[in-house]
């Protein structure tokens, strides 16, 4: 089967879903192609390194508007006579209906590769209507969509509510468990050198993190325990100020943002690892609102992965990943969240079978692994079962988009 993937999510996405790319292209008889919005430099180390890969990393022609969101993103003119190349039986949006560059995908498919489906992933999980011409945009894409993959619950109700009547399978992000493994890391706890136990958390410094609250709650426990942050952003020097005014600075270490390789490195020097997050609302283009709520909260499972115990707020996507693997507080609760982070500070023995359950939830619901062999066979079904109606129904006729590439 040749699937291809476009990839309109982010600048820079393909390299933490490589994994899940990998993976796919595992698959019996799969020939993937990847296409992605990236920098010149980005795109010549992609073909530098294709080699090493086991699938196809081709930059899209794209119109990219710097620092507005990704549904402004236009493909440039180019881009059909790319996917057209590729022949795919099937093709995978990665990104929202909403977005033009679906939009322009979906229509370039739809005109001149009919016979292959068409596979969109979900990630909204707050309902919101959007000015003209997105939403106008998002109805035509999801009427022209066989089959959608949206993270969880939520955004299955999203999709619904925006029109979606088509089928449907839930496929979470994931881990890569190769890598985000428990281990210990002696020498870099010694570099640390920060009380035990440890509270981290791990992301951008963003105003839905809700970091302030982490902090006060950190400074509230007794007896004084460690706290380390892993990332980075532009309220990095408020953060510090409120460390030392609260009297938590010389066992707080803020070590930057890390190459994500070396993410498990501090996950592992962390006794429980805490997603403190708010839903908030951004402005998008200077014009209008979006409503945010966490959508998914990728740095949970990546502790789960490392075997420890997590903690979380109620907001979006949250309490469902974390499951059974850990604690979940009111959102934005400073006595909620300082209940829990007390209980499971002054309990090695909880925090190690929490953290068990995590390690074991992580391996079976979120290794990529195990997300791209569902996916896999979700799109082989759908594309192999459509293939063999067609040649039922028209025996002389029937082609594959590989086939009638072949042939002409």
């Amino acid at each position: 089967m040749r699937l291809t993937i476009v990839n309109s999510t982010a600048p820079g996405t393909a390299s933490l879903l490589a994994p899940f790319f990998a993976a796919v292209a595992d698959a019996p008889e799969m020939a993937l192609t990847v296409m992605e919005q990236m920098a010149a430099r980005d795109a010549a180390r992609a073909q530098a390194e294709s080699s090493a890969r086991r699938y196809r990393l081709e930059p899209a022609p794209t119109y990219w508007y710097h620092r507005r969101h990704a549904c402004a993103q236009v493909l440039a003119p180019g881009f059909g006579r790319q996917l057209q190349a590729s022949c795919p039986d099937a093709i995978y949006l990665l990104g929202e209906a909403g977005y033009l560059s679906s939009f322009q995908v979906v229509r370039f498919a739809r005109r001149h590769l009919p016979a292959t489906k068409l596979f969109l992933f979900a990630a909204q999980n707050v309902y919101q209507q959007f000015p003209p011409p997105f939403p106008s945009v998002e109805r035509w894409v999801l009427a022209r969509i066989d089959h959608a993959f949206p993270l969880g619950c939520d955004h299955e109700d999203v999709l619904r509510r925006k029109g979606y009547r088509g089928a449907v399978t839930h496929l979470p992000l994931g881990v890569d468990a190769r890598v985000f493994a428990p281990a210990r890391h002696d020498a870099l706890k010694r570099e640390l050198n920060l009380p035990s136990p440890v509270v981290g958390y791990v992301g951008d410094f963003l105003p839905a993190r809700n970091l302030p609250l982490l902090i006060q709650a950190v400074a509230a426990l007794r007896p004084p325990v460690g706290l380390l942050i892993v990332g980075d952003g532009s309220g990095r020097e408020d953060l510090q100020a409120q460390c030392q005014a609260l009297g938590i600075g010389d066992r707080t270490r803020f070590v930057g943002r890390v190459p994500h390789t070396r993410v498990p490195d501090y996950l592992n020097c962390m006794d429980l690892v805490v997603l403190p997050s708010i839903a908030v609302r951004n402005r998008c283009f200077g014009l209008f609102e979006i409503a945010n709520a966490e959508q998914f909260g990728r740095a949970l499972i990546e502790a789960m992965a490392c075997g420890k115990p997590v903690v979380g707020s109620t907001c979006g996507e949250i309490p469902t990943v974390i499951g059974n693997a850990g604690r979940v507080f009111r959102e934005g609760d400073l006595g909620a969240l300082t209940f829990v982070l007390e209980k499971l500070c002054a309990n090695p023995a909880l925090r190690k079978r929490l953290g068990q359950a995590g390690l074991a939830r992580a391996r079976t619901h979120y290794d990529w692994r195990v997300i791209a062999g569902r996916f896999v066979a979700t799109v082989e079904e759908i594309v192999l079962g459509a293939q063999a109606d067609a040649k039922r129904r028209y025996p002389d006729e029937a082609r594959t988009p590989a086939a009638t590439a072949a042939a002409s």
